[in-house]
C-alpha cells in the first residue's frame, strides 16, 4: 500500500489579495478548508496520489491536471473580486466550492471515488464550517474512567 493522502493544499497567485493582515485571513481560508475538505475525507486515498496542489488566480495559466511523483496538481481560475465582495460565510463556500469542483473534474479525469468527495462537500456544508472531529472514547488501564477527545477548530486557531 502506498502512502496515504497527506494534505490537500491551496495556492494563490493573484494581486488584489496583499500580505496584510486581511490577506494573513484569507490564507488563513484556504488552510482552513482545504484541511477540513481533506479530514472529511474520512481516510480516503486516491490512486497513486499523496498529495493535492491546487493552484488558483484570476491570470493564471491552465495547463490541465499533472503530477510531479505522487503530487496531483491542477490549475483553476480564481475570481478576486467577487471574492472580495462576499461575506465571511460566502468566502468559505467560494472557497469550498472552487476546491470540490476542482476534485471532482481530477476524479473525472483520473477516475477518483466522487461519492467520498461529494460526502465531504455535504458534510461540511451541513455543519455550516464549523469543523468538528469526535474521537472515540478511551477506557483508562483500571477501567474507572472514561476519556474522550473533542477537536475543534476555526480560521483563527
Amino acid at each position: 500500500m502506498g502512502r496515504p493522502l497527506s494534505d490537500i493544499t491551496i495556492y494563490y497567485h493573484g494581486t488584489l489579495i496583499k500580505n496584510t493582515p486581511e490577506g494573513s485571513e484569507f490564507h488563513r481560508t484556504l488552510n482552513y478548508i482545504s484541511d477540513f475538505y481533506h479530514n472529511s475525507l474520512d481516510g480516503y486515498k486516491p490512486p497513486k496520489t499523496s498529495r493535492i496542489t491546487l493552484h488558483v488566480g484570476p491570470n493564471i495559466s491552465l495547463a490541465g491536471s499533472r503530477y510531479f511523483g505522487a503530487i496531483c496538481i491542477y490549475d483553476k481560475i480564481f475570481n478576486e473580486e467577487e471574492y472580495l465582495s462576499l461575506s465571511k460565510h460566502e468566502k468559505y463556500k467560494y472557497i469550498l466550492d472552487l476546491l470540490h469542483f476542482a476534485v471532482l473534474e481530477l476524479s473525472e479525469t483520473y477516475g477518483w471515488d466522487k461519492s467520498v468527495f461529494t460526502k465531504s462537500y455535504n458534510h461540511i456544508i451541513a455543519s455550516q464550517f464549523k469543523f468538528e472531529r469526535v474521537y472515540p472514547p478511551k477506557i483508562s488501564r483500571n477501567r474507572k474512567s472514561i476519556g474522550q477527545v473533542l477537536l475543534t477548530k476555526s480560521v483563527d486557531q
